[in-house]
């Protein structure tokens, strides 16, 4: 009885688990049933594939809210970094001084639009 959003979205998932698993198989126990192609495709498009369906199937599932979303989309890609050996500091550290401006910017609009309706509304411009 479930609605026709989740089984998709849970049947995708499933699918791209399913080919995850036969890579790493194969891999692991070097059984070439994929060429060489196929499983580096397999490794570079599942993990953002599953990244995604962790944001947004889980919203669109009504598992969680956006916020939860946006923060399970953060550590999963922080978890997709450490296993790939990408994390340092440096980048660490430019992604937190692009985030803290960025939502500065968020802010100071805010701020200036709020600003600008109180001034707007002050003189009697919606009048």
């Amino acid at each position: 009885d479930a609605p026709v959003d989740e089984k998709v979205v849970l049947s995708l998932l499933l699918w791209g688990l399913t080919a995850f698993v036969i890579a790493i198989v194969n891999k692991v126990f070097r059984l070439k049933m994929l060429s060489a192609l196929a499983e580096r495709v397999t490794f570079v498009m599942i993990p953002p594939l599953f990244l995604i369906f962790l944001v947004l199937g889980t919203i669109f599932i009504g598992i969680a809210t956006p916020t939860e979303g946006g923060a399970m989309g953060a550590v999963g890609a922080i978890v997709m970094a450490l296993i790939r050996r990408r994390l340092t500091l440096d980048l660490l550290r430019q992604a937190m001084d692009t985030t803290t401006k960025l939502s500065c910017f968020v802010v100071f609009i805010l701020v200036g639009s709020t600003v600008f309706g109180l001034t707007f509304r002050g003189v009697s411009g919606d009048l």
